[in-house]
Order: structure tokens, then C-alpha cells, then sequence
């Protein structure tokens, strides 16, 4: 029968929070031109990002649920698996007993002529070997269908499962990308508070990037730089 497959699950490492707090750094090469963004630039860029990370985040929470799902379904089809595995070996045994009880019965009833006796149970024999034969063909063309059928509810499983991993890969992938550039606009932002600073300007951004939640980081970022 065919195999379940799992694709690499990434998911449990997911960081649902960006927050850093500057302690002195020098700064990085940044992507996305944002060294050469204005405060309000790196204002509207940082929201739109926020935005996007936050969706990401939300779409990589139903993949992680999909991924649930379909570990229960591989569960249940595993124990399918070892119910088909016992029920075939079953099978088999019976099968290469009827073989033998056949086998015997070509033997002592055909080929010369019988006693009354022995002729009355060896139809008695043939006709409990076609009992059992009708039974084991019975039974084999059910093993057969359900065999088929949880093949197919494999190959099922596997694609989505796959599906699945490669879309999570993708999105932690963007979700790389945007932690990455929501920490080098903060960066940003806070060298611009250094270079201008006065008032405790650059504490002020500081103190900004250690809020509880991005959305309260960009509150605190954009009333400061807009104060």
C-alpha cells in the first residue's frame, strides 16, 4: 500500500511579535531603499508592512490548523493501514489453507472410482471447498476495494499535505522578509532620531520599539515623529 508523506513543518518556530529595544548598533546596510526614505516615508512604509506581516501571520495560523488536520487524518489512516495488513495476512493464511485442503481433496476423490462411503464425504468436502472458496473470494474482492480505497485517500492526503508544506515555506519566507525589513525601518528611524536628536528625541524612539505589539510601536513612532 502506499506511504504517508509529511512535508517539513516549520511552522512551530512562527514568531508572532517583532520587537527589539536598541541598545547601540551600527547601522546596516538597508534594503528596500529605506536609507534613503524620509521619517514619514518610513512611517507609511512601516504601517504597510505591519499590515502584511499581521495577514501572513493569520494565513500561516490556518496552515498550522490545516496541518493539524491532516496529522489526524494520517492517524486514521495508519490504523486503517494496520487493520488492512491484519485482515490481509488473515487472508493469506486462509487462502494457502484452502490451497492444501483442495490439494488433498484432488487427491483422495479424483481420478478412480470411490467407495459409497468415501464418496458421500468427499462431496460433503467439495462442498464445503466451495463454501470457503466463495467466502475467500468474497473476502478478497472487499480487501481489494478497501485497499484501493485507502490507497486513494492516501495519494489524497499526501498531495494536500504537500500542497500544504510548500505554501507554509513560502510564507515563512515573506515573514522573513517582512520582520527583517520592519526591524531595519525602526533601525532607521531611530538614526534619524539620533541625527536630529534633542529632548531626549532618540530615547524617546526607543523607548517606542519596546511597546507590547507592532500596531503600538507604529502609534508611538508615527505621534513622535509627527509631534
Amino acid at each position: 500500500m502506499l506511504q504517508i508523506t509529511w512535508g517539513d513543518d516549520a511552522l512551530k518556530h512562527l514568531k508572532f511579535l517583532i520587537l527589539f529595544a536598541i541598545v547601540g548598533f551600527s547601522t546596516p546596510a538597508f534594503s528596500q531603499g529605506f536609507g534613503d526614505m524620509s521619517a514619514t516615508e518610513l512611517i507609511r512604509s512601516l504601517r504597510a508592512r505591519i499590515v502584511d506581516i499581521k495577514e501572513t501571520e493569520s494565513i500561516l495560523s490556518q496552515n498550522t490548523k490545516a496541518a493539524a488536520i491532516n496529522r489526524e487524518e494520517a492517524q486514521g489512516l495508519r490504523a486503517d493501514d494496520a487493520s488492512l495488513e491484519t485482515r490481509s495476512n488473515t487472508y493469506d493464511r486462509e487462502v494457502a489453507s484452502h490451497n492444501s485442503q483442495v490439494n488433498a481433496y484432488n487427491t483422495q476423490c479424483l481420478g478412480s472410482k470411490l467407495p459409497e462411503d468415501q464418496y458421500t464425504g468427499c462431496l460433503s468436502l467439495k462442498q464445503n471447498l466451495d463454501l470457503q472458496k466463495s467466502r475467500l473470494d468474497a473476502e478478497g474482492d472487499r480487501l481489494e476495494q478497501e485497499h484501493g480505497a485507502y490507497n486513494s485517500k492516501v495519494r489524497n492526503l499526501n498531495s494536500r499535505e504537500q500542497s500544504r508544506a510548500e505554501a507554509a515555506a513560502q510564507l515563512l519566507s515573506k515573514y522573513e522578509r517582512l520582520d527583517g525589513d520592519i526591524r531595519q525601518i525602526q533601525l532607521r528611524l531611530y538614526d534619524i532620531a539620533v541625527a536630529q536628536d534633542q529632548n531626549g528625541f532618540a530615547e524617546e524612539i526607543r523607548q517606542c520599539t519596546k511597546r507590547d505589539s507592532l500596531d503600538a510601536v507604529y502609534i508611538c513612532m508615527s505621534n513622535a515623529f509627527s509631534g
